[in-house]
């Protein structure tokens, strides 16, 4: 599922700074990035880590299944520009992983992503017309997890 990176395109301008602002300011949990605590992600120089594992689990696997996943129908409440766009972010990006590190779930941007989706109906945004339900579920997976699957990870792309 594409869930965090469509719902982060489409947010409202403001939510959107609002969101990146955020990124610089989310402190990590003990299962996340710790080295980018504290550092601010530039969105126009941003690139993202290239990986060899995930919490044990081969990279290349996870691209894979990303891949796979970009190849088949697009999700339920997303258009046709909005995975065409999602295809595109992920190819600019080799199909790496951009919501994960090698210790799992990047939590500054994950945290980020969920304040401002939160915060949404407040820039008069219907949160019932993104993937909410699949986007909690597949972070509460990783969350609960201690050895995630490929398939589990490449969910959370």
């Amino acid at each position: 599922m594409t869930v965090l990176v469509t719902v982060f395109r489409f947010l409202r301008p403001r939510s959107a700074i609002s969101l990146l602002l955020a990124v610089g300011l989310v402190a990590a949990c003990s299962r996340g990035d710790s080295k980018s605590v504290g550092k601010v992600e530039n969105p126009q120089t941003w690139a993202p880590e290239k990986l060899t594992s995930v919490q044990g689990v081969p990279a290349t696997e996870i691209e894979a299944l990303i891949q796979r996943k970009l190849d088949g129908p697009k999700l339920d409440r997303i258009d046709e520009d909005q995975w065409g766009h999602t295809k595109r972010l992920y190819k600019l990006y080799g199909s790496n992983p951009l919501w994960l590190t090698s210790n799992g779930l990047h939590e500054n941007r994950s945290k980020a992503l969920t304040n401002a989706i939160l915060a949404a109906n407040a820039d008069g945004m219907r949160l019932d017309d993104y993937p909410i339900g699949a986007l909690a579920q597949a972070i509460g997976t990783l969350k609960q997890t201690k050895t995630p699957t490929a398939d589990q990870l490449a969910t959370c792309y």
